[in-house]
């Protein structure tokens, strides 16, 4: 996933209204730490997942 270490952390948060299913993923890329979060309904994690699974980085990654 990525192509780099993540960290995947699912919970869920139950509302007064619904049961919400939540995901954050974490990875490191030229010592930057990156995030990702998803709080919605269960049928849209894949739509989350894929979203991520699109992010790409530069080969090279320029210093200031």
């Amino acid at each position: 996933f990525l192509g780099y270490p993540a960290v995947f952390i699912d919970y869920t948060f139950q509302s007064p209204e619904r049961l919400y299913h939540c995901r954050d993923v974490y990875w490191m890329r030229e010592n930057h730490l990156f995030t990702a979060s998803f709080h919605g309904l269960e049928s849209s994690l894949p739509v989350f997942d894929e979203v991520v699974a699109s992010i790409q980085f530069p080969s090279a990654v320029a210093t200031r």
